[in-house]
This record gives structure tokens, C-alpha cells and sequence, in this order.
């Protein structure tokens, strides 16, 4: 059964829903466009080039991050109604609860920057500013919001930082390039790929000093590029190696191909 169909300016690329699921973004690259789930257009936004789209995982609000015309590359905060409440890095990552946001930039003279902001109430302040020892690639939270995990360009590792200190607390690698990384949204607990196809669990243990000991509890290998990892359970992972879907069921694992796929 259709509920409704919406036309597009662009080609709507991705579809990405607001967490109350009764308002939606679209968007090609180009062009960004809200909607209601009845197929009205709430507000439309027009770049130059669009980098990602990111939506808050508790409270109705998302970034929309890219260059607009005639305008720096930016990172903006949009409501479900289509108010821009804020600018930040173009490049960001919410923690789990919703109430931080990592921003960062790539390929320009700031992108050894990674700012930390507290959001509450629709309110955005900033926590810190870290001035890491190389670019940014990538980043994502850990399951406290006092570490982050980072990827630097032209680097096989992820490094761990301690948000307090501003040094890495840990190294974790991968056999091959390092494609992929995906903290476990309820422990300390990281996977990460890489290109000859390697999956490995690292389970991070506090030591002494804010530092982690690292400690391998998983291995498997796909004999194909790993393109995406995502956990959909503490005990289930969705990977893509080179195009092909598996579930992977860490405790035992088991791992089931479900065909082809993005």
C-alpha cells in the first residue's frame, strides 16, 4: 500500500527521517528538501555540494553539512520545521544519547581541528576545541561520551582519544587498509575492516592513567574489501564485504549471506 508519493526536484539521492518518523529529509548532492510524512515540503536547501547528512538519535533535529553557494563549507542544525538553529564543522558525529557533537573538516588548514559541543534543549554550547597531530578522516563515539574515536588520513589505525587529555588512550588495526570502524552502541567494544577483508573485535579494558588495554575477542575474514560495518544488536553486526550483505552473530559466529547490496 503507497501512503504517499512525493516529487523531487533532484533525484533523491538518500532519504533520511527525522526520530519522530513524521518528517523526512531528501536529498542528491545538490539539493536538500524536508518533507511531511503527507508529502508536504517543509523547506528546500540549495549547495554548491552537500557532504552528509546527520540526524540527532533522540531529538528532532539534524545537520545538514556541505558548501551552500558563495559560502565556506559548514555544517547546519535544522529542526523538523526547517529553522536553522546553528552553524558547526561540516563534518559531525551525535553521540548515542543524542547530546554531543563531534565537528571536524577535511582538506583545508583547520582540518587537524576536532571541536566537541553539548547539545540540550535544542541548544548548542561548546565543550572543547582539540588540536590533534594530524587530518581527520573520521570519527565516531564510544558508549561513554569521554573517548572518541578517531581515524586519520593516510593512517591504518584508529586511535582512541581521551577528550579530557587530548592524547590517544589507545591503537586499534586491522590486517590491510583500514576501511571501516563501528564502536558497539552498549560496551567498549569496536569493530573494525579492513581491505583484504578482516573483521576483528577489539574490546577496550580501562587501565591505568585514562589509558585502555586492547584485547582481541573476535576474528573473521571475508576474502573481500570491507565497505560497511553497522551494529544492529550487542550481538549482531551488518557487514558489507565487497558488495555482499552478511549478518554476523559475534557469540557464536555464525554469519549469513543475504544477498548484494550498499
Amino acid at each position: 500500500m503507497i501512503l504517499q508519493v512525493i516529487k523531487l526536484i533532484g533525484e533523491g539521492h538518500t532519504v533520511s527521517w527525522f526520530i519522530n518518523s513524521n518528517t523526512l529529509t531528501t536529498w542528491d548532492g545538490n539539493i536538500a528538501q524536508i518533507w511531511t510524512i503527507d508529502g508536504a515540503e517543509v523547506q528546500r536547501y540549495r549547495f554548491h555540494k552537500l557532504y552528509m547528512i546527520s540526524r540527532n538519535p533522540k531529538v528532532d533535529v539534524i545537520v545538514l553539512g556541505g558548501t551552500m553557494i558563495k559560502k565556506k563549507p559548514k555544517g547546519y542544525i535544522i529542526n523538523a520545521g526547517g529553522e536553522i538553529l546553528d552553524e558547526v564543522k561540516p563534518f559531525v558525529e551525535w553521540s548515542l544519547d543524542g547530546e554531543r557533537l563531534a565537528g571536524y573538516t577535511k582538506n583545508s588548514d583547520e582540518d587537524k581541528i576536532l571541536k566537541i559541543w553539548r547539545f540540550s534543549n535544542f541548544h548548542l554550547d561548546e565543550i572543547t576545541e582539540l588540536k590533534l597531530k594530524k587530518s581527520i578522516k573520521r570519527v565516531a563515539w564510544m558508549v561513554s561520551t569521554e573517548h572518541i574515536l578517531v581515524q586519520y588520513s593516510n593512517e591504518n589505525k584508529v586511535h582512541v582519544i581521551d577528550l579530557e587529555k587530548g592524547k590517544s588512550a589507545e591503537t586499534l588495526t586491522v590486517k590491510g587498509e583500514l576501511t571501516q570502524f563501528a564502536p558497539s552502541p552498549t560496551d567498549n567494544i569496536v569493530a573494525v575492516g579492513g581491505s583484504d577483508g578482516e573483521v576483528k573485535l577489539w574490546e577496550l579494558v580501562a587501565g591505568k592513567k585514562g589509558r585502555f588495554k586492547r584485547k582481541e575477542t573476535f576474528k573473521i575474514n571475508y576474502k573481500k574489501p570491507i565497505e560497511r560495518i553497522k551494529w544492529c544488536s550487542p550481538s549482531h553486526l551488518l557487514i558489507n564485504a565487497g558488495g555482499e550483505i552478511h549478518l554476523l552473530e559475534i557469540v557464536s559466529g555464525e554469519t549469513l549471506q543475504y544477498g548484494t547490496g550498499k
